[in-house]
């Protein structure tokens, strides 16, 4: 979800100015599959999309070391089919919006400075809103996405509510989904803010 959402974003950018070579594909002895490996002016790019649940800095450098150890092993493979340069390329978004500046080492050589700045944009905007339907999912139990690859996120339902009157009887309220979603955006805020008091610290300026 999250993940197919920036993956998507990449991808895109990368077409501009490069050629894709295989998506998702079994790669290598191991059977690997990186989410992109693209060629880029003859030096091959193997990507990887990464979205870590921390925010922090420490969690975004050791999210980007495991991809770089697991895909270490294709760097001879594709070497020995004539490439001088191959380069493992994690790309690092938090969960909760947070950007690892490290991306646009990368994403420099495939979008322009005014691109590359929308680009950042829209793949935290990604990534806060497949939460957000995560978390009002879960707070509410009504699916917020379809199942197919292009998800769109669904309304949240009415929900009726049974309130009981000071002479104990009941009235029967009905909640529509906007006040649902309002009423879920908020805790959610609330929660950011509680769980990551430091995550300012490692989102750089969009």
């Amino acid at each position: 979800m999250r993940h197919n959402a920036v993956l998507a974003r990449i991808e895109t950018a990368i077409a501009y100015r490069g050629t894709i070579l295989s998506e998702n594909q079994a790669i290598g002895p191991n059977h690997l599959r990186p989410d992109l490996v693209a060629e880029i002016d003859a030096t091959i790019y193997i990507v990887d999309v990464t979205v870590p649940f921390e925010n922090r800095r420490d969690a975004f450098r050791l999210a980007r070391e495991r991809k770089t150890t697991k895909y270490q092993e294709l760097i001879p493979l594709y070497k020995n089919q004539g490439y001088q340069d191959v380069q493992i390329v994690p790309i690092v978004v938090g969960s909760l919006g947070a950007w690892d500046p490290e991306n646009d080492l990368f994403l420099k050589k495939v979008a322009t400075r005014s691109y590359l700045a929308v680009l950042r944009k829209l793949c935290v905007s990604e990534c806060i809103r497949w939460s957000r339907d995560i978390y009002v999912q879960h707070l509410t139990g009504a699916q917020q996405y379809s199942t197919t690859s292009n998800a769109i996120p669904l309304e949240l339902p009415s929900t009726t509510e049974a309130i009981v009157n000071s002479n104990n009887s009941q009235v029967i309220t009905t909640i529509d989904s906007q006040d649902n979603r309002d009423t879920c955006s908020t805790q959610i805020s609330q929660h950011c803010q509680e769980s990551s008091p430091t995550m300012e610290e490692n989102i750089v300026d969009l």
